[in-house]
Formats: structure tokens, sequence, C-alpha cells
């Protein structure tokens, strides 16, 4: 006659741990349980009343006993919290190079991914004797991923990710369930771990079953998928999709490779060993660039953002599934840095505190024995971001401001002003007010971001701005743009009409386009934050939605006043609303000139792919 199992089949290298002390507690719960009756039994009968008259003597208490039944207590407790906390800390953090795997729970399904790509419904594949950890989140409610052979349980919670590790110890087949009641068909939550020889495990992942060891093949969640396809229960050797390579597809689908550029100088930090590694922000604190920071970062870009980078981020909330989400987390995990080259320093892709500028950025270092504000100013400038809109050479997505103080500066109303010390105020407190014709209204406002002495500071040290070696101060129309303005070389909308060319429409449209700053993002060459816009009319253009629009008129026109409501696939939310900012007749003229854009001389249009 076999015994009765107590617990659960051991099958992780913390399961006996977890017995041992679960063993103690339930043993000294007995003891004292038993104890503690038998006293009960032993004082009814011995002090039990016998006659009306019949009383016990009153006691008045012993000091020693009261010591005794206070000590024990503690010392019992004492050792339950040490040797509970110990097994706690030990499961709480897995050891280095475990093998991850991305869990999210959904009513009423467990569905798995391995970084690999294989995927998984209700089923686990994992390696015997090699620590698994399981990053974790949910699509609605609250649910628990208990597995009870390896004694590990933790929540699963919307919006955030929870981790757990196990290192299985022996092969077979050990049920996990949804231990947080999460609405009628949470009983039926359920899935099974298949631990299998780690020769077995690399077999599985090719997609080949070996014999009877792994889940049978056709049984329900083993079905392999056919080569190429992604999904079933493993995908065939070689095919596409998985963590970080679905994740990095959505990458570039989403337009991130455009704001953040591998080298550190885009408009966003590099992503090149970013992973792990501290990030210091605005506000002054420094965090750890782990998943959860990640996915704030995705979803709500404003609520903590990294120093020495303009707020341009746009939320992806509702945008991305959290499928996605964990993908290009797990793209981002995987990017290490380049060869030959460590990951990069705090200050440099991942900015932080003094940051030193992007090569050639506007700045450099204060002057050797520079004093007081301007060196002070010069340190804000590169903390806040400033050189990544405002390089030295003035081609930036604003105004260079090397020679910019005292110099007169075009505004988008059609007024020309000054650049003293006032105005430069009013262009970082409120930059909307009267902005700098030839560039988009991206400047944020830093209004509550600067003290008083720290914008005096940033003021004298663009005062202190000459221009470059050998360059004169930039003129109207080159750095600090206005009127019909020349656009930079290589700017969409080739030259400007030649001198003596009818003026007609279209050359109206370029002057406007050229003046609102749309060369800025719409370059030619079509690599810049929008599309660009030579041969773009008339074809077909793909949505973020997933539709595909051909570029009329109408679209145009929607693009121009309502950016929002359909964007082009592959580009980042950065366009403004001209809604009130252009007149129906300069809508018109930009249309007319966009309509007159062809392809480049001797390159045909874009295509659909090369837009995206």
């Amino acid at each position: 006659m076999q015994g009765i199992a107590i617990h659960p089949e051991q099958a992780s290298t913390i399961a006996p741990s977890v017995d041992y002390l679960f063993s103690f507690l339930t043993a000294a719960a007995l003891f004292f349980t038993v104890l503690m009756f038998l006293i009960i039994f032993y004082f009814m009968i011995k002090y039990r009343r016998r006659s009306p008259v019949d009383r016990a003597k009153a006691i008045e208490g012993t000091l020693p006993l009261e010591i005794l039944w206070i000590a024990i207590p503690t010392v019992i407790v004492a050792v339950i919290f040490v040797w509970g906390s110990r097994l706690y800390l030990r499961n709480a953090e897995p050891p280095p190079g475990s093998m991850e795997v991305f869990v999210t729970g959904r009513q009423w399904m467990w569905k798995v991914e391995h970084p690999e790509g294989q995927r998984e419904i209700n089923e686990l594949h994992v390696p015997v004797g090699r620590p698994v950890k399981l990053t974790m989140t949910s699509e609605d409610g609250i649910h628990s991923f208990y597995v009870p052979a390896f004694r590990v349980q933790k929540n699963v919670l919307p919006g955030q990710y929870t981790s757990l590790w196990f290192e299985p110890t022996k092969v077979g087949t050990f049920h996990f369930f949804c231990g947080q009641y999460c609405g009628a068909f949470h009983a039926g939550m359920t899935g099974s771990v298949i631990v299998v020889k780690p020769d077995e495990y690399a077999q599985w992942l090719t997609g080949v079953v070996p014999g009877e060891t792994v889940a049978a093949a056709g049984a329900p969640g083993a079905v392999m998928a056919p080569a190429g396809v992604q999904g079933g229960t493993t995908a065939a050797a070689g095919a596409q999709g998985g963590s970080a390579v679905a994740g990095e597809k959505q990458f570039q689908q989403s337009g991130c490779p455009v704001c953040h550029l591998d080298n550190g100088k885009g408009l966003g930090p590099s992503f090149v060993g970013l992973y792990g590694n501290p990030v210091h922000l605005t506000n002054g604190q420094t965090v750890t660039a782990d998943d959860a920071f990640i996915r704030e970062c995705i979803l709500t870009p404003d609520v903590r953002r990294v120093a020495g980078y303009p707020p341009l981020m746009a939320s992806f909330q509702g945008q991305l599934s959290d499928e996605q989400v964990l993908n290009v987390i797990a793209y981002i995990r995987s990017l290490g840095a380049k060869p030959g080259k460590p990951p990069e320093k705090e200050g440099a892709g991942v900015p932080g505190g003094g940051a030193t500028a992007p090569a050639g950025a506007q700045g450099g270092t204060a002057a050797a024995g520079a004093q007081g504000g301007t060196a002070a100013g010069e340190k804000l400038f590169q903390q806040h971001g400033c050189p990544v809109c405002h390089p030295a050479a003035g081609k930036g997505l604003g105004p260079s401001l090397a020679g910019v103080y005292g110099h007169p500066v075009q505004l988008t109303n059609g007024q020309t002003v000054t650049a003293d010390d006032a105005y430069i105020r009013e262009c970082i407190l409120t930059p909307d007010v009267r902005r700098v014709a030839g560039y988009p209204p991206l400047m944020a406002s830093f209004q509550g971001q600067l003290s008083e002495e720290e914008l005096l500071d940033v003021i004298a040290y663009i005062r202190s701005l000459g221009a470059g070696p050998g360059k004169p101060p930039e003129k109207e129309g080159a750095g600090v743009p206005g009127g019909a303005a020349t656009v930079p070389a290589g700017a969409q909308g080739g030259t400007t009409a030649p001198a003596g060319a009818p003026g007609g429409t279209a050359a109206a449209g370029e002057k406007v386009f050229q003046q609102r700053g749309c060369p800025v993002c719409h370059p030619a060459a079509g690599k810049g934050l929008g599309p660009s816009l030579a041969g773009v009319y008339g074809h077909p253009v793909q949505l973020t939605n997933g539709q595909t629009v051909t570029a009329d008129d109408a679209f145009i026109r929607e693009c121009i006043l309502t950016p929002d409501v359909r964007r082009v696939a592959g580009y980042p939310p950065l366009m403004a609303s001209f809604q009130g900012q252009l007149s129906e007749e300069e809508l018109l003229d930009v249309i007319a000139y966009i309509r007159s854009l062809g392809a480049e001389p001797g390159k045909p249009p874009e295509k659909e792919e090369e837009k995206k």
C-alpha cells in the first residue's frame, strides 16, 4: 500500500525548500494545537467545580511563566520569518543566463512566446535543468500563474509586467492553473509545462517532435505549424516572427528608427546597448531601462522622459496590443552594442546629467575659462536636448542659434523682430506665441522646467554664441529663414522657382511650403520625419490603420488640416495641424505645388515599400 501524498510532486529546485518550510509550519501548528487542547482538557478536569462553595484559589501570576510563553512564540516566529525571507529572496531574482519566455494571460487562455519565436497556447515547453524566467502580463483582468509541482505562483496584471522563475529537475508534464478567480470559465484556464531533455528541446525548437517524449503530434496545443507559417505550438525552423524578430518589424513599421538612430544623434536616444543600463530622467532621477520602464515609455512617454531629448514622443496607447509591446521590448532587449563598440555610456545614446551634445551640435563646450551664466547655460542647453533641434549648421528642426543674437528674425505672422533677451526668453517659455518662419511648430514650452537663474544662464549662453569660424552671422532666409527663404540643399521642393518664373498657384504654394518649414520634415530623399512628397500625388499611400488611399486633393488637404485622422504608415505622429494657420487660397496653392512635384530626375515615383 502506497503512502498518502501530502505534497504535490516535487519537480523544481525550489520545491523541496518550500516543502520543508511548509512541513515545519504544519508541524508547529499541529504541536501547539494538540498541546493547547490537552492543557484545556487537563484544566477542565482538575479545576472543575465540585460544589457551590468549591472555588479554585485565585492565581496572582508568575513572571517566569509569562516570560516563557512570550519568548517561545517569539523565537518560533523569528525562525519562520528568517527562513521564509531567505526562501523568498532566493526565488525573487532569476539566476544569470535564465531562458526568458513571455506569457500573456487572457480570458480564458495562456499565450506563450519563446525567445526564438515559437508560440504556444496553454502549453509551455522547457528543457530540464535550465532556469526559466517568465515575463508575464494580462490583456484583461487579474490572473495568477500557478505551477504546483514547481511551487511557484505569481499574479499576472493588466498594464504591468510581473515575473517568476523556476528550474525543472525532472522530465514530464506538469499542470499549471490560474490561481486568481477571473470570470465564468476561470476553472478552465489551465495548461501544461512540458519538461524535456535539452537535446529534445533543441529538436522541438526546429519543429521536430522526437517520439513520445514531447506531447504527441496531433494532441491539442501540440500541432506543428507548416513550414514558414508562424503559429501553432512551434514555428518551423527559419520561420519569421517571434518576439525579437516580430518586434523589429513592428519597430520599423511604427517609424521608431526615424527618431531613435543607432548613433544616438536622433531626436530620441539610441537603443543600442540600452537595456539594463541606467537612464537619467528630466526630473533628475536615474532609473534602469527594464521591461517596465520601456513599456511605460512606449505607452505613456510624458510620465518619465529621458534627459537630453525634446518631448516629441507620442503615446502608442491603443495603437499596439500587449503582444506587440512585448515584441518591441524583446527587440530592444536583443540590441547589444555594435561589434567593437561598448554599450553607450550615460550622456551618449542614453544621455543624462551633462550629456555631451552630438558631434557638430550647437554649443560644443564653453570657451576655455568661461565662467558664470555662459558655462552653466551651455550645460543646461545640452541637458535639455536643445542641440538636437538647434544644430550649429542651422539645418535642424529649429534654427541655428549661432550668431542669431541681436539679428532680425522673421516670424510666421510676417513680422520681423530682433533676437534680444526678451524675445529669446519668450521663445523658451511660450514658443507658440511668435514662431520663427520656416520651421515646424515642434518646440515645447519650458515653463516651470527652468528656474529664473537657469533661464538667464541659457540666454547668456545664446548671447555668447558668435558665428562659426570664418562664417558670418546667418542671414535671414538661411539659418533663420523667413519670407521666401531658399530651401536647404537636398530639401523637398527642388530649387526655388527661377527668377522671373511665373507666379501661379504652384509657385505660390512652393513659397508657402518653404515658409512653413515643410522641407524640414519632408525632404526630397524621403528619409525625414515625414514622407517625401516628390511623385506622391495620385499614387497609393498606406496608412497606420492598414488602409490604402490615393494621395488626391482631398487626402492632402486632410493631412494638412487634420493630420491625426489618417496617418501615413512608417512615420511618427509629429505633424501639427495647420487649421487656422493657412487661408483657403494658401491651402489650394500648397496642394497645387505638391501636385506639380514629379519624381526626381531619373528616378521613378517612390514605391509603397520605399515610402514606408
